[in-house]
């Protein structure tokens, strides 16, 4: 329910195409995986993977796939401020997703960086499910610089 409202939002106020990045659940491919960009229609940096890889059957476009669902998964389980904003300048990510997906398979140490971007002014919150605030979607601050790594 709070993914449907998210994504109702996202559809009602994001104006253009911006970049997404949501987590991704185990690698069995039939879970809900890509829920976000799939509803909104917005760029993801990565769609679902096995799909991804079908597309992409010369060496080594599977691996590079393999390495940027690796990149989403460190993303979301690492409490790293300094990698994540390497991730989200490499990938050019303007928004990112943390609902109860991301709340069920990464660790808690690794999701709290997010608030703490908002404090360091890299981050802000565009949106929290009024009725759980168990979903939020940040929005990178455009021009944001991190001046320190942690």
């Amino acid at each position: 329910v709070e993914d449907y409202r998210l994504i109702r939002w996202m559809q009602d106020n994001l104006a253009g195409l911006p970049v997404i990045l949501e987590g991704l659940s185990s690698d069995t491919q039939y879970r809900w995986n890509a829920r976000i960009s799939i509803y909104t229609g917005n760029p993801s940096v990565l769609g679902w993977n096995f799909h991804q890889r079908q597309q992409r059957t010369l060496e080594p476009m599977g691996r590079l796939v393999e390495i940027r669902n690796a990149n989403i998964n460190a993303f979301y389980q690492l409490p790293s401020i300094g990698m994540a904003w390497e991730m989200i300048d490499y990938y050019d990510v303007e928004y990112l997703v943390v609902g109860r997906l991301e709340r069920a398979y990464f660790a808690a140490e690794g999701l709290a960086k997010f608030d703490r971007m908002v404090e360091l002014g890299l981050l802000e919150v565009v949106y929290s499910d009024a009725e759980t605030s168990m979903t939020k979607l940040y929005r990178v601050i455009p021009g944001a610089q991190l001046e320190e790594f942690g």
